[in-house]
């Protein structure tokens, strides 16, 4: 599992690595791009997907963002 945290207006580097991601919307507002598709995401809110897909989270809210989420199989 890892905790994130963006400032606003911060993003996560991109990236793709093979297996499935969660993640679970702690705080703020986000924007997560997968492949081509953005899903918006508010405080409470969760997601998964193929993390062989390219993606990243994009901090749209005036505060921080925090975000826990887990991959399989780990890849850090």
């Amino acid at each position: 599992m890892m905790l994130m945290r963006l400032e606003p207006g911060a993003e996560s580097a991109a990236g793709a690595h093979q297996g499935e991601k969660c993640a679970f919307l702690v705080q703020g507002a986000v924007v997560v791009t997968v492949g081509d598709v953005r899903y918006p995401m508010e405080q409470g809110d969760t997601i998964s997907f193929n993390s062989g897909l390219p993606h990243f989270v994009a901090n749209v809210g005036p505060d921080e963002a925090v975000i826990i989420s887990a991959i399989t199989p780990p890849s850090f």
